[in-house]
């Protein structure tokens, strides 16, 4: 399992392996709960599937290079004489209609400004820049501690989804990786404003990832 917080706010990208016995099975939906141990709870929906269609490995320090195809998770089918091995991105489409509103904005004001001596420097010392990264910094919620993941599958057909339960544990220093995050995106809201009020398009930062242990034991 691997997890960040990013402009598309959080992400949990889940390997999954689907082996059904008897007949086809069509997976309408999926949703994950995530419950830190202080009881925070936030739900995420499958957003996309992603597979390895190719590995290269032999690289430095062990690493390997993966070739991956992404499409959007619209359903997934898994029959009797195959075994599914995928990898589910899961979101919070909710952050993200929101961060497109608020950058729009931010894009507007920053339109308004630009023409005057001092308006980038005002741009950036603006209670809307302001507002806007404070939200993301309110929003990017992964913290240190244990936390609860529940899958939830729907398949049609069945009357009641099929809940996979396991948990994983974040410790100091990935928390205070995933919190870094926050800088490179008070970096990246100046860039993006700036860059689109000129009709260009800013490059993504590099953001960071985190890898937890997975087990079913609490």
């Amino acid at each position: 399992m691997e997890l960040t917080f990013s402009s598309a706010g959080p992400i949990v990208n889940l390997p999954i392996a689907l082996v059904v016995r008897r007949k086809d099975a069509l997976v309408g939906d999926m949703e994950l709960r995530a419950t830190h141990e202080n009881g925070e709870t936030h739900v995420l929906r499958w957003m996309f599937i992603l597979e390895v269609l190719t590995s290269i490995g032999g690289l430095p320090q062990n690493q390997s290079l993966n070739f991956l195809r992404q499409d959007r998770a619209i359903t997934l089918l898994a029959s009797p004489s195959t075994v599914i091995n995928k990898t589910i991105g899961f979101q919070d489409s909710s952050f993200q209609e929101t961060y497109r509103q608020k950058f729009a904005a931010l894009a507007d004001h920053y339109q308004f400004l630009k023409g005057r001596e001092h308006g980038r420097d005002e741009f950036l010392q603006s209670r809307e820049l302001a507002v806007a990264l404070q939200w993301f910094q309110d929003a990017m919620f992964w913290s240190e501690g244990r936390y609860k993941f529940e899958a939830e599958m729907t398949i049609e057909g069945l009357r009641r989804p099929i809940v996979t339960v396991f948990y994983a544990d974040i410790n100091k220093a990935e928390a205070d990786l995933l919190r870094q995050n926050i800088e490179k995106m008070k970096e990246y809201a100046i860039a993006l404003v700036s860059a689109d009020a000129k009709g260009e398009r800013a490059s993504e930062p590099v953001w960071n990832w985190i890898f937890p242990s997975v087990t079913t034991d609490r």
